[in-house]
């Protein structure tokens, strides 16, 4: 029975009952078609298996497709479970440990007080970055990722203060004393900060991590944090090198869904960190 504990290779016919491959069928129907060639016993050694539900949730999400196999990184291959339709799969063991130990590292930051920033520029992550990153309050970069935010932060700092120093004029209404046109100009360049610095505009410092959802549309980000020794957790693709940062997360960095559901994991260890952290300055006060 132990090869029902590693489902990707003990029983692959119940692996195939879910794999959403292009082509296959994966209705209801055929699902229940092949479990019928899995045992009870079998099936119901899987079933009780306490990682059974969140490596299906996985695979429904998608987070197993990789790229074709024309493009990929060597250094994927410890994390990838096979081959299909001239489609790198990737190995959601490989993907859950990984996971979990980005979790726990995300968790222990969180916990400490440190500062945690997500970035997600390419179309199909922005609304999910930022929305769970407002979710548990850290900072985050949606938009073009600006140049030096890590290397030159100084440089940043001030392009921060002067925005938070214009949008404190625009509350107190000490714009109103310019002319029109120069107040019309004031809320078109205030847009513009929103647009590039609205994400950041609480960091007092450069960040302690990043959390990247693509490191190879967001690879400025990830050398500039290689360069200081920031840490890096980041979703890595069957076409990224795992190697650039310091907690791979091997996954489909391109679908909504499987995005969706590494980035809300990384966002419930954050607040699972601050609750902690309350916690522990709630008993020792």
């Amino acid at each position: 029975m132990e090869a029902a504990y590693h489902m990707y290779f003990g029983l692959a016919r119940v692996l195939e009952a879910w794999y959403p491959f292009a082509g296959m069928d994966t209705s209801a129907a055929s699902a229940q078609t092949t479990m019928q060639d899995v045992s009870p016993q079998e099936a119901g050694v899987i079933e009780a298996h306490p990682k059974f539900a969140v490596l299906r949730a996985m695979l429904q999400a998608g987070v197993h497709f990789g790229h074709r196999t024309s493009r990929w990184s060597p250094n994927m291959e410890p994390y990838i479970h096979g081959v299909k339709g001239s489609v790198h799969v990737i190995n959601l063991e490989s993907t859950l440990e990984k996971l979990e130990a980005a979790e726990a590292f995300v968790e222990d930051l969180a916990r400490s007080g440190k500062v945690l920033l997500f970035v997600g520029t390419k179309p199909s992550a922005k609304n999910i970055v930022e929305t769970e990153a407002k979710r548990c309050g850290v900072p985050h970069v949606t938009n073009r990722w600006l140049g030096g935010t890590l290397t030159n932060f100084p440089v940043i700092a001030s392009r921060l203060k002067y925005f938070l120093d214009l949008e404190e004029k625009k509350r107190t209404g000490e714009l109103t004393k310019y002319p029109k046109h120069e107040q019309i100009q004031f809320e078109k360049l205030l847009k513009d900060l929103e647009v590039k610095f609205g994400g950041i505009k609480g960091l007092q410092k450069p960040p302690d991590a990043l959390f990247v959802v693509d490191i190879t549309s967001d690879h400025t980000a990830v050398r500039e944090a290689k360069r200081i020794h920031v840490p890096v957790v980041a979703l890595v693709d069957t076409n990224a090198n795992p190697l650039l940062v310091t907690h791979p997360i091997p996954a489909n960095d391109d679908a909504v869904s499987s995005v969706h559901f590494i980035v809300q994991r990384i966002t419930d260890a954050v607040l699972r960190g601050k609750t902690a952290a309350q916690a522990g300055s709630g008993a020792t006060a």
